[in-house]
């Protein structure tokens, strides 16, 4: 199912580049510490702005596609759910 390998992908880019900023001292949750949850809304800002410029040019870009904007968007807000949960927010608001 073409879901199921959109999560497996987007689990996959998770864990490498979780290898690449966590060498044992920074946890991921670490990253967030300073703003909280707005530190995720803002990763993903950042990358929608990243697909509104991907969409406008008319050469296709030579490193961060639009698929792996759209995947660390499905990435960092999987993040915020799970902070959230974590922390003992509602998800609903």
């Amino acid at each position: 199912m073409l879901y199921d390998d959109i999560c497996y992908r987007a689990r996959c880019l998770k864990k490498l580049k979780m290898h690449d900023y966590d060498n044992g001292t920074v946890s991921q949750l670490d990253y967030y510490k300073f703003l909280g949850e707005k530190a995720f809304v803002h990763e993903i800002m950042k990358k929608a702005l990243r697909l509104v410029s991907l969409y406008s040019q008319e050469k296709l870009p030579e490193t961060d596609s639009i698929e792996d904007s759209l995947i660390d968007l499905i990435n960092y807000s999987a993040d915020l759910y799970a902070y959230r949960k974590l922390k003992g927010g509602s998800i609903d608001g």
